[in-house]
C-alpha cells in the first residue's frame, strides 16, 4: 500500500458522507434557508473641527429630515434637541443582525429632529458619522448622559 492510498480512501469517505448529508431532508431545508438582511438606515458623514462637529451634525440631520419629510425649507423650521451620549459599541445604537461591531464604547450624540407632527431620532459619533435608525433596531446608549 502506498502512502497516497489512505489519503484517497479518507477523501472518498468524506465525499460519500457529504453526499449522504446533502441528500437528507434536514440538510436540504437548512441549506436553502435564506437569512433576511436588515434594512439599511439613512446614513451620512460630516467633517470638520471637533469643536464644531455637533453643529455640523445638527445641520446635516436637519437637512436629511427635511428631505425625508419632503419639506421645502431645508429643515430650518424643525426643532432640534441634542444629547451627549456614549454608545455601547460600534453599532452606535442601531445594530444590524447580520453584522459584527467593535465592542468599544463610542462617544457621540443622539439628535432628535421634529415638528409638531413628527420626530426622527438620529445617532451620531464624535467623528461625524450619523444615521437614522429604524425604530425596531434602536438600542439605548449607556446610562448617565445629559440632554441639552
Amino acid at each position: 500500500m502506498s502512502c497516497v492510498e489512505p489519503v484517497f480512501r479518507t477523501l472518498g469517505l468524506g465525499l460519500a458522507f457529504g453526499a449522504l448529508l446533502a441528500t437528507s431532508p434536514g440538510w436540504a431545508q437548512t441549506r436553502s434557508m435564506v437569512v433576511p438582511r436588515d434594512p439599511e438606515p439613512r446614513t451620512g458623514q460630516v467633517t470638520g473641527a471637533p469643536e464644531t462637529m455637533a453643529q455640523a451634525l445638527v445641520l446635516a440631520v436637519r437637512v436629511d429630515a427635511a428631505g425625508l419629510w419632503k419639506r421645502d425649507d431645508h429643515g430650518t423650521g424643525l426643532t432640534v434637541r441634542t444629547e451627549v451620549v456614549t454608545w455601547r459599541d460600534g453599532a452606535i445604537g442601531c445594530p444590524a443582525s447580520d453584522r459584527m461591531y467593535s465592542q468599544a464604547t463610542v462617544p457621540g450624540w443622539r439628535i432628535v429632529v421634529g415638528d409638531p407632527k413628527q420626530a426622527a431620532t438620529y445617532h451620531a459619533t464624535r467623528t461625524g458619522k450619523w444615521l437614522l435608525c429604524p425604530a425596531d433596531r434602536v438600542q439605548a446608549p449607556l446610562p448617565g448622559d445629559t440632554l441639552r
